[in-house]
C-alpha cells in the first residue's frame, strides 16, 4: 500500500494540532513488527446431541429410567443405551444412580427445552496478531500483516523495535475472545474458555503506520506520533516513544538531511476545538440516557403498590431529574464556549439531523458535492436523494461519490452489500442526460471514512454513513455523530484527502 505525499501532509497537520508547542520534522512510513501467534484454545460451541442420546434424554424425562425399559422402548441394544447414557453424563445432563436407572438434571431438561442443542468443549488452534510494542492482542486482520521478505523487496523501513517473543502468561483471554469475535467466523456462537498453549510464532509486519517526528522548540529534544490513516494511536506511540528515549535511531537516513519546513500547516480544528466537540457528544448522550432512566422510572409508577416503592421511586425521578437539568446547563455552557471560539462556523450534528444536513448540501451546491459513504442502502440512498442528485448534475454541480468499504470481498454480505450500492447507483446513472454524465464521478474504494464537502461551504467529517443511514429515531436508531465546520481551513483538509481518495 503507497502512502501519498497528501496523506502524510494530512497527518503532520493533525500532529501539529495535537502537540502545538512542537514543530513537525519528519512524517513517514514505517512497518513495526507484529508476531503472528498460534494458539491452541479451549473453546465452548453449540452442537447437537446424537439422535440416540436426544431419545434416551427424552424418555428419562418421562420418568422410564432404567436402561432394560429405555433400551425396549427404544428398539436399541444394551450397548447403544450405554454410548447414549455415556454421552448425557458427560455433558451433565442426567446423573445415574447405583442401581444404573437414569435421572435428568435441571440442565438436560433446558437442553430438551432447546430441542436438544448444547454447549460442548472443544480445543482448536487459531492465529493471533499481538504487538510487541503494546504487549496486546491487534485489531487488525492476521491476513494484511506482511512478511519479512516482503518488506525487504519494497524497501520498507523497520524501526529498531528489537521485539520480545510473548509468553503464554503475556496472553490476556479477553483480548483473544474480543478478537476472535471480530475477525473469526461464525463466531458468536463460540465461547473461547482457556489458552492453553502457543504452539508457534512468526514475525510478520503491519504497513499501516505512519510516525511523524516533531521537535520541541528552543530545544533538542524530539518526540514521535504514530497514525494509523488518520487515527492518533496513543499506546503505540507511548511505546515508540521510550525507545527513542533510549536511543533507538527511528528515522530512516535518507530522510535525515531532507528539510520539511514548507509543512506549515493551516491549525484547522484546534485541540480545544476537538476537546469541546468530544465534551458536547458525551454530554449531549448523558442527557439523553438520563431522559430514557426518567422516562423509564415514570413508567413503573403506576405499576408499584408499596407506599416505600412509591416513595424511593419519586426520590429517584427527582433525582435524575435534578441531574438531567444539571447536564444540560454543562451542555449548553459547552456549546456557548464553541460558538464563542469558532463563531458558530463549527458544531455537532446529532444522529437523526444527518439526513437533513445531507440534503442541504445536495440542494445548495454549485460547483462540486463530495460524498464519502462506506456502504450505500437503498434506504437511505432513495429515490429522493436520486432525484436530488440528478437535479444537482443537471444544474452543473459535478457530483463525486465515494463507497465500498468490504464490497470486494468473497462471501454473501459482501455480496448484498455491492448489489445494492450498483442498483441505486444504476438508477442515479439513468436519471442523469447522456450528455451530463461526466459530471458524476462514483469510486469503489476501499474506504471507511465517512464525509461531506459542499463547495466552499461547509463539510461534515465522522462516523455517520451518509448513503446507508437515515438516522430516523425508531428501532432501528444507533447512535452516530459527526463535526460540521463551514470554516475555510477544514474545508480546505478535507478537500485534500478526497483529492487523493479520487484520484
Amino acid at each position: 500500500m503507497m502512502i501519498t505525499r497528501n496523506e502524510l501532509d494530512d497527518v503532520a497537520a493533525r500532529a501539529k494540532r495535537r502537540f502545538p508547542d512542537h514543530k513537525v520534522d519528519i512524517p513517514f512510513r514505517v512497518c513495526l513488527p507484529v508476531y503472528e501467534l498460534r494458539l491452541k484454545v479451549t473453546e465452548v460451541a453449540e452442537d447437537e446431541l446424537s439422535t440416540p442420546a436426544r431419545f434416551v434424554l427424552h424418555l428419562s424425562s418421562l420418568k422410564v429410567t432404567q436402561p432394560a425399559d429405555i433400551g425396549r422402548m427404544l428398539g436399541m441394544s444394551q450397548n447403544y443405551v450405554a454410548s447414549a447414557a455415556a454421552e448425557l453424563l458427560a455433558e451433565n445432563l442426567v446423573t445415574q444412580s447405583p442401581d444404573l436407572s437414569i435421572g435428568i438434571t435441571e440442565l438436560g431438561s433446558q437442553v430438551l427445552r432447546d430441542r436438544g442443542r448444547t454447549r460442548r468443549p472443544r480445543n482448536k488452534h487459531i492465529r493471533i496478531p499481538y504487538d510487541p510494542l503494546t504487549r496486546r492482542m491487534l485489531d487488525t486482520d492476521v491476513e494484511k500483516l506482511l512478511d519479512r521478505d516482503h518488506v525487504k523487496k519494497n524497501g520498507f523501513f523497520i524501526p529498531p523495535t528489537n521485539p520480545r517473543r510473548p509468553r503464554l502468561s503475556s496472553i490476556r483471554i479477553d483480548e483473544v475472545r474480543d478478537y476472535e469475535r471480530f475477525y473469526g467466523r461464525q463466531r458468536d456462537k463460540v465461547e473461547i474458555l482457556e489458552v492453553s498453549d502457543i504452539k508457534d510464532v512468526r514475525l510478520k509486519y503491519r504497513n499501516d503506520v505512519i510516525l511523524v517526528k516533531l521537535d520541541a522548540v528552543n530545544t533538542d529534544k524530539s518526540l514521535f506520533a504514530a497514525y494509523q490513516a488518520q487515527q492518533y494511536l496513543e499506546d503505540e506511540t507511548a511505546s515508540i516513544q521510550r525507545l527513542a528515549d533510549r536511543g533507538a535511531d527511528l528515522v530512516p537516513d535518507e530522510l535525515k538531511s531532507q528539510q520539511f519546513s514548507n509543512w506549515i500547516q493551516p491549525q484547522a480544528v484546534s485541540r480545544e476545538e476537538t476537546n469541546l466537540l468530544k465534551e458536547i457528544d458525551d454530554l449531549d448522550q448523558e442527557v439523553a440516557q438520563t431522559e430514557r432512566d426518567v422516562a423509564e422510572a415514570r413508567a413503573t409508577q403506576g405499576t408499584t403498590q408499596d407506599s416505600h416503592e412509591r416513595s424511593n421511586l419519586e426520590a429517584r425521578i427527582k433525582a435524575l431529574e435534578s441531574d438531567k437539568l444539571e447536564l444540560k446547563q454543562m451542555l449548553e455552557e459547552k456549546e456557548s464556549r464553541l460558538v464563542s471560539i469558532t463563531e458558530g462556523q463549527i458544531r455537532l450534528i446529532k444522529t437523526e439531523e444527518h439526513h437533513g444536513v445531507l440534503l442541504t448540501a445536495i440542494g445548495n451546491a454549485g460547483s462540486e458535492l463530495t460524498l464519502v459513504s462506506a456502504w450505500i442502502d437503498p434506504y437511505a440512498f432513495d429515490d429522493e436523494v436520486c432525484r436530488m442528485l440528478a437535479a444537482a448534475i443537471g444544474r452543473g454541480t459535478h457530483v463525486r461519490i465515494a463507497w465500498g468499504f468490504g464490497v470486494n470481498k468473497r462471501g454473501a454480505e459482501a455480496s448484498r452489500n455491492r448489489e445494492k450500492g450498483n442498483s441505486v447507483l444504476s438508477k442515479l446513472r439513468d436519471l442523469v442526460p447522456r450528455n451530463l454524465q461526466e459530471k458524476l464521478t462514483v469510486k469503489l474504494a476501499e474506504t471507511h471514512e465517512k464525509f461531506i464537502i459542499c463547495d466552499d461551504r461547509f463539510c461534515a467529517w465522522g462516523s455517520f454513513n451518509w448513503l446507508s443511514y437515515r438516522g430516523d429515531v425508531d428501532s432501528g436508531y444507533r447512535r452516530e455523530t459527526s463535526s460540521y465546520s463551514e470554516r475555510h481551513d477544514d474545508i480546505a483538509l478535507w478537500k485534500a484527502r478526497a483529492d487523493e481518495l479520487f484520484r
